[in-house]
């Protein structure tokens, strides 16, 4: 997600939590950023170490998630790259249990000092979850030690539907995102396309938002309004596409996307693969995937 659209708003919920934000940038305290998935828990704590002290220093994440899969080893010193920045601990619920131990070993290392043989980093830690911890630990499935080191500051990132009101402002301005990177005109969102954009619920958040706009916009490439009828929203909130119409395979809509940004940057693979937030490696296996059809994997 762009990091504009994640703070774009005046409902209170938004407002009080950029504020709170600021509040905690000012000091030294460690944050725990909680809310669901697709929220923009990252970009929130990206703006904390850009609006804190720390924002000449490096802001380095570490995916718990890919953690749990890979795991580490006592050498493994991630506040070390962090030091004299922000350590960022994303998805922090999704560690085994051991790993929360190893883990806990690792940051407690940030007290040693050299003289004892140890190390020290100074760097300020923000970790997310899309869980409630608390209710993590009481279940145990969460160590209580590690919470209490990580849980100074928590921070709750709203749901959309909890700020519906904030929803036009988020979509034109997501639209013209979208519009920038496809060098296009921004195309009108009619009043009963943004109708329906404020009834759903989105359960995906800002992140959903932003993909069901960017499918809609390359559905509609070249018009000058996404004119989507509500029952072709409903279609694709519910994952179906209309009757006879191909366009909606999301197969389809991810392959056009994909040439289509290729394109726009003369095939520069990496400048794409930064466009599309996804690795060179990730790209370079889709053109392989399609190799049979229009893409050309030497690009």
């Amino acid at each position: 997600m762009d990091v504009l659209p994640a703070f774009i708003g005046q409902a209170p919920v938004i407002r009080g939590m950029v504020d709170a934000m600021k509040r905690v940038a000012r000091t030294m305290s460690g944050v725990l950023v909680v809310g669901e998935t697709g929220t923009g828990k990252g970009l929130v704590a990206r703006a904390i170490h850009d609006m804190s002290a720390r924002a000449g220093g490096p802001f380095v994440v570490i995916g718990c998630s890919a953690l749990a899969v890979q795991g580490f080893d006592v050498g493994w010193r991630p506040a070390e790259a962090a030091d004299g920045g922000t350590l960022f601990l994303d998805e922090i619920a999704s560690l085994a249990l051991e790993l929360q131990l190893a883990l806990l070993g690792l940051l407690q290392l940030r007290e040693a000092t050299p003289s004892r043989g140890g190390w020290s980093a100074d760097y300020r830690l923000i970790a997310s979850s899309n869980l409630d911890l608390e209710q993590e630990v009481h279940d145990g499935r969460f160590r209580p030690d590690l919470f209490f080191r990580l849980s100074a500051f928590p921070i709750r990132v709203p749901p959309l539907r909890e700020r519906r009101e904030d929803i036009p402002a988020l979509a034109n301005a997501i639209r013209d995102r979208f519009a920038r990177e496809y060098a296009t005109v921004p195309p009108e969102i009619p009043p009963h396309v943004m109708r329906e954009l404020m009834r759903y619920p989105w359960p995906g958040n800002v992140r959903e938002l932003e993909n069901t706009l960017e499918r809609a916009m390359l559905v509609h490439s070249g018009r000058p309004t996404i004119e989507l009828t509500a029952e072709e929203l409903q279609s694709a909130w519910a994952g179906e596409a209309p009757p006879d119409d191909d366009r909606w395979a999301l197969a389809n809509v991810e392959r056009d996307h994909v040439l289509r940004v290729l394109q726009s940057v003369k095939g520069h693979q990496g400048r794409a693969a930064a466009i599309l937030r996804i690795s060179r490696r990730t790209l370079y296996r889709k053109l392989r995937e399609w190799s049979g059809s229009d893409a050309d994997p030497s690009l």
